[in-house]
C-alpha cells in the first residue's frame, strides 16, 4: 500500500525572504550543510485516515549523506548513516541492521534532506501554501513504483 507522509520539522534553519515561492526550499537544500531539530511524522492511507501512530523524534545531519534520525515514540529506534552504510538500531529487539546507503537513500524521502543530488531529479514540487503557521511544500515522486505518494 502506498502511503502519504506528512513530515513536520522544526529546528534552526536560515530564514530569508525570497522572490519565488520555491526559493525557500531550494536555498535550504543548496546552502544548509548541517542542521538538527525535532520532527513529527504521520503516514496516511489513500482515504485520508492515518495508517500508523504519529511518530516523533529528533534528527541531525551533515551533508552529504550523514545523518542521525531518532524515533522517540511510539517505538524507540535510531538510524545512523555514515555516508555509505545505514545502521538501524531497534531498541525493543536490541538489534542492529546494517544496509547500504547507496540503494536505500537515493529515491526515498530521506534523499530530499540528506541526499547528494538535487531533489528535482526524482521529485516534483508544488507551490508552497501557508497553513497553521507553516509553509507547506508537497513533493511527489516521479517514479511510478515509489513507496510513497507524496511528502509534505
Amino acid at each position: 500500500m502506498k502511503k502519504t507522509a506528512l513530515l513536520t520539522i522544526t529546528g534552526l534553519f536560515p530564514f530569508v525572504v525570497f522572490s519565488q515561492p520555491l526559493d525557500l526550499l531550494n536555498n535550504f537544500l543548496n546552502e544548509t550543510k548541517q542542521a538538527s531539530g525535532a520532527f513529527e511524522q504521520q503516514t496516511f492511507q489513500k482515504d485520508g485516515k492515518p495508517a500508523e501512530e504519529l511518530q516523533r523524534g529528533t534528527f541531525s545531519f551533515s551533508r552529504p549523506g550523514k545523518f542521525v534520525w531518532t524515533y522517540t515514540s511510539p517505538y524507540p529506534q535510531k538510524m545512523v548513516c555514515d555516508g555509505s552504510r545505514i545502521y538501524i538500531w531497534d531498541e525493543d529487539l536490541n538489534q542492529v541492521t546494517v544496509r547500504s546507503a547507496k540503494g536505500a537513500i537515493p529515491k526515498s524521502p530521506a534523499s530530499i534532506l540528506f541526499g547528494t543530488q538535487s531533489y528535482k531529479k526524482d521529485w516534483n514540487a508544488t507551490q508552497p501554501k501557508q497553513e497553521d503557521g507553516y509553509t507547506w511544500i508537497t513533493l511527489t515522486p516521479k517514479a511510478k513504483d515509489a513507496s510513497v505518494n507524496s511528502v509534505s
